[in-house]
């Protein structure tokens, strides 16, 4: 079984070594003995240069390889990761296409390709291989969360939103699925689903501003205005300089009936330089 294969088995990439004192004993050994590296110690070498994102220097070992050995896939999947920084997706992609061909059952290399083909866009083809991948391992690590995201940038929302909920079931942890649930819901106008969806990511993740933001904006749309004000006070705990925030518990707090504290917000949110704090000021505030 090889390296790649046994890292597939266990629904992870295979593991890039380490930096520090591995790489230095590494390196210095090779250039001591004048030793030729085998294939194996070369990809080793490649992947410990693309944790140090000595992506160039990965590409030329990983050549290296390929050179000795066209068939080797670990080469092709190594290389595309570091094609991805250096050269863009469309060449990584190339990588990947070569790496399935000389190994088409290795999971992995379809969902790295599929996240490359999110990247340029062509989702239809990332749908593609994330599905690919779900055949082979239906435990591999929230792809059903990816698939739904591709499917969500497609317009395909319902399909997203069947994805995203069997995601959430595999992985209750997975706090960017709840995150594109709470979105989509609240585009189908669905706010108790999508304020449902917010506070699971929040528990998740408390210090997520993203996840109290999206869920206040929602409390404003479903006027719960006491509640949005809470968000907003906790996004503010988190960073007082969001200036959003501002803008948006002012509005709030002047929706509620608090014009006075609701102004302070917006004048705030106005010297910050939110733009659209100007015109909310001129609109309720000064009257």
């Amino acid at each position: 079984m090889t390296t790649l294969n046994k890292a597939i088995n266990e629904n992870r990439r295979p593991a890039i070594p380490r930096v520090g004192l591995f790489l230095f004993l590494f390196l210095i050994i090779f250039t001591i003995c004048g030793c030729t590296p085998t294939p194996d110690e070369l990809i080793t070498r490649g992947a410990v240069k693309i944790r140090m994102k000595d992506y160039r220097g990965a590409i030329d070992d990983l050549t290296c390889v390929i050179n000795m050995d066209s068939s080797n896939p670990l080469a092709y999947y190594y290389r595309g990761i570091a094609k991805e920084t250096t050269y863009g997706y469309k060449r990584a992609i190339e990588d990947y296409n070569q790496a399935i061909k000389c190994d088409p059952d290795n999971a992995r290399v379809y969902f790295q390709r599929g996240l490359a083909r999110d990247k340029i866009s062509d989702w239809n083809g990332a749908i593609d291989d994330f599905t690919k991948v779900f055949k082979m391992n239906h435990g591999f690590s929230d792809i059903l969360y990816y698939r739904g995201q591709a499917k969500n940038k497609m317009i395909d929302q319902n399909g997203a939103l069947v994805d995203l909920e069997r995601a959430v079931i595999i992985n209750p942890q997975c706090e960017n699925a709840f995150i594109l649930l709470c979105q989509i819901k609240r585009n189908k106008k669905n706010y108790p689903g999508a304020i449902s969806d917010c506070s699971k990511a929040i528990a998740i993740n408390n210090k997520n501003m993203y996840s109290y933001y999206l869920r206040g904006l929602i409390k404003i749309e479903s006027m719960d205005y006491r509640g949005a004000i809470a968000d907003f006070d906790s996004i503010l705990v988190i960073n007082p300089k969001h200036k959003r925030s501002y803008y948006y518990r002012g509005l709030a707090k002047i929706s509620s009936g608090h014009k006075e504290d609701g102004c302070n917000d917006l004048f705030q949110a106005n010297i910050m330089g939110y733009s659209p704090a100007s015109e909310a000021l001129k609109k309720y505030c000064e009257k």
